[in-house]
């Protein structure tokens, strides 16, 4: 029906005055709107096929992954580095892939390898959310892997930054204390007293309290 083959009482009524229109509106371009429809649903058919996929993949890839932590607490650090890289080739994006990016840095830091462990270790923090749990761990790892290359300027501002982040007192003053024996290493004794006077004031609730007091001590008995 069209608006044309109304009666009059039917043309008084807007109701159906307005279906009369959009019915003919429809007719008019029925092949548009279909179209549109069509790509809608596929869209939304991809979408949940992809979400399938990706559920898939985090679950596969989490298996592996616990298979990687058992060899990293075995020990068995070679193994657990081909386990990271295959983890990350195959399930790339996956949080299980993240994590193979921080235990990757884990089995080459236990190889000796800390170049490589290093770069891994910045790879994982500059993707991990700053809120994560592990984070402060994952800074102390790359500061003491940059420690071990003599890079003490980097590791000491690592170890402050791992300071910040961590929840702990404990791991803050021993973070604090890390630092302070990279100041010392670089021969900025000022710092390093700046640094080792924070823990023996600031943390006396720990046992770095009395260590940081008998490091200033040495390094004033040196004449520093």
């Amino acid at each position: 029906m069209t608006e044309l083959h109304l009666t009059r009482r039917q043309k008084q009524d807007p109701v159906i005055v307005a279906w009369v229109r959009f019915q003919d509106w429809f007719m008019d371009n029925a092949r548009v709107v279909l179209g549109v429809v069509g790509v809608i649903v596929a869209v939304l058919l991809i979408g949940g096929l992809w979400l399938k996929s990706r559920a898939d993949a985090e679950t596969k890839a989490s298996g592996q992954l616990a298979e990687a932590s058992a060899l990293y607490w075995r020990g068995e650090y070679g193994p657990l580095a081909q386990r990271a890289v295959d983890i990350r080739h195959e399930y790339p994006g996956t949080k299980a892939a993240a994590e193979a990016t921080r235990m990757l840095g884990d089995a080459y830091f236990w190889q000796g390898d800390f170049k490589q462990a290093t770069n891994f270790y910045q790879e994982y923090l500059k993707n991990v959310s700053a809120s994560s749990p592990l984070r402060a761990g994952v800074e102390r790892s790359l500061g003491q892997a940059q420690e071990s290359q003599r890079l003490f300027k980097d590791a000491a501002v690592q170890y402050e930054k791992a300071a910040k982040d961590s929840p702990s007192r404990m791991d803050q003053a021993d973070n604090y204390m890390s630092a302070g024996r990279c100041y010392e290493a670089l021969t900025d004794y000022a710092r390093a007293k700046t640094t080792f006077d924070k823990v023996a004031n600031e943390y006396t609730d720990t046992p770095m309290a009395n260590e940081a007091e008998i490091r200033l001590g040495e390094i004033q008995g040196q004449g520093k």
